[in-house]
């Protein structure tokens, strides 16, 4: 087992094990509707230790600013905002977007899955599997986008008082 398999595939796993836990814990914090005390102390301890190690991926990375501001950091910022400063309840809450993560973490230790335990399974199963795993990502964060939408509730519900009045929020809508 050469070097980088040795601390790339376990740090790599840890961190779609921590990803998919955080994405389990949204649908039950979603399925409450508040946030118990023992997940906000969870998703706060688990939110700094992922910033921390955003910040160290900023920190070395040769062009810091493209790094920023590329997809999956900001997916990653907005998640782990979200899990930080989270109190009681879950309404304005991005940390569904983990479930990009766990993708790209996959998608990364594809290659030494595929040395390890894969080489028996087919090319067609293989393609098969990931491509449901993109699904169900896909159908996770599309569902979940929904939900905060639903969450936020109707823009317009504050103006319907107010319809035919003359006041500044009508002015600007």
């Amino acid at each position: 087992m050469d070097s980088l398999l040795r601390y790339v595939f376990p740090l790599a796993l840890l961190r779609m094990l921590i990803s998919t836990s955080i994405c389990i814990a949204y649908v039950y914090i979603t399925y409450l509707g508040y946030i118990p005390i023992v997940c906000r102390i969870c998703n706060a301890v688990l939110g700094t230790f992922l910033l921390l190690h955003l910040l160290v991926l900023v920190v070395r990375a040769v062009n810091p600013v493209p790094f920023v501001l590329c997809g999956e950091a900001v997916m990653e910022a907005l998640s782990l905002a979200s899990l930080i400063f989270a109190r009681d309840r879950a309404w304005l809450n991005f940390s569904f977007l983990q479930a990009y993560t766990v993708l790209r973490r996959y998608f990364k230790v594809e290659p030494y899955l595929e040395n390890m335990f894969l080489q028996k399974i087919s090319p067609f199963r293989r393609q098969l599997a990931r491509l449901t795993l993109q699904f169900t990502v896909f159908i996770y964060i599309f569902a979940c986008g929904l939900q905060l939408f639903e969450v936020l509730g109707d823009p317009t519900e504050s103006l319907t008082a107010t319809t035919f009045e003359l006041t500044l929020a009508n002015s600007l809508y």
